[in-house]
């Protein structure tokens, strides 16, 4: 049912990426996430985004 909704979250740190998280876990299957930080590696363990996901869209 939720497969074919579209979310936008505009902020992806710790509130965001939790949010985003929980919106996947329920089927919400498409994302744009914002942010204007840069992630770096060293941030792997404040981030829900693990290091696999560096670099990638």
């Amino acid at each position: 049912m939720l497969a074919d909704k579209s979310v936008g979250i505009v902020g992806c740190g710790s509130v965001g990426s939790k949010v985003a998280a929980s919106l996947c876990r329920t089927g919400v299957g498409k994302f744009l996430l914002i942010d204007e930080d840069i992630f770096f590696p060293r941030q792997c363990s404040a981030q829900r985004v693990g290091p696999e996901r560096h670099g990638r869209a």
